[in-house]
């Protein structure tokens, strides 16, 4: 039994290899050979789940994660990506039960804590949501991302105020990610919008923009927006265009352009200056939460 432990172990460092050099394929060979040695281990199912998964087959990722959790169900850590890759697929109710167990076996676990603020941030229970982040931050006081969820909420939901500060101190953290840091630039241009600091909206919406994860026509059109109304006509162009590029049906830029008297295939030059504000205000969509 210990030359098979001895083995598996052996192919399970080989699997970890090739799927490090992209061989997804052979990563999977290999851990069926480790199992087979050794079919109680739950490490091996934790690789196998996470090859399948970069492989793009989900449900079977959760099926080996489930049965890690069985063969070890005093570790909290299969629980915790089996919740995680349940909420990825929007299975929130599902992914309740193994939180929860992961929580049961370890209560300062911070990526569960943080899957569990997200939670109730999805049943739109934010105070429960605020005081998970913040039990992070007694644990782990420069935990980034929970910061940004913190901020996130006081500027959308609760006090935009309050934001902008523990948003300024994630963009001068030099331990901050090139996207955390977009993210914090992208929340902050939102309460400059709320308090209608146009130009300021604008420099710190842009700002986010080369490094957000995504952008969406909406985010597009907010950046428009801000831009709109501190007469800079140069990120309205660039930004009008990249919504539509987006999304060639998004009514806020139709909207727009319209009102603007701007045609999507002839948006505003760089060379013109001048963008009337005042009389088209009222008939231009504000965005969500401005």
């Amino acid at each position: 039994m210990a030359a098979k432990v001895e083995e598996s172990n052996k192919l399970l460092e080989e699997a970890r290899l090739a799927q490090s050099q992209g061989e997804l394929q052979r990563a999977e060979q290999l851990l069926l050979q480790a199992a087979e040695k050794n079919p109680q281990a739950p490490e091996i199912c934790r690789q196998h789940a996470e090859v399948l998964l970069a492989a793009g087959q989900i449900e079977a990722a959760i099926q080996k994660l489930s049965q890690a959790a069985t063969l070890n169900p005093d570790d909290s850590r299969a629980y915790t990506e089996l919740a995680e890759l349940l909420y990825l697929e929007k299975r929130y109710a599902e992914a309740s039960r193994p939180l929860n167990a992961a929580l049961r076996l370890d209560p300062v676990n911070i990526p569960a804590l943080m899957l569990e603020a997200k939670l109730e941030e999805q049943r739109q229970r934010f105070e429960l949501a605020l005081e998970t982040y913040h039990r992070i931050l007694k644990v782990d006081p420069n935990n980034i991302d929970a910061k940004l969820r913190i901020a996130a909420l006081q500027a959308y939901w609760r006090k935009p105020e309050k934001a902008a500060p523990l948003l300024r101190t994630v963009l001068q953290n030099p331990e901050a990610t090139l996207e955390q840091r977009a993210e914090a630039s992208w929340i902050l241009g939102m309460t400059y919008g709320r308090d209608r600091r146009w130009v300021d909206a604008v420099e710190s919406l842009s700002q986010a923009v080369e490094h957000k994860a995504k952008m969406t026509a909406d985010d597009w059109y907010r950046l428009a927006y801000a831009a709109y109304r501190s007469h800079n006509v140069g990120t309205l162009q660039q930004a009008l265009r990249r919504s539509l590029q987006t999304d060639r049906q998004h009514a806020n830029t139709f909207a727009m352009a319209r009102v603007l008297n701007l045609g999507p295939a002839n948006l505003p030059t760089a060379n013109q200056d001048v963008i009337q504000v005042g009389h088209a205000d009222k008939k231009i969509p504000i965005p969500a939460g401005w």
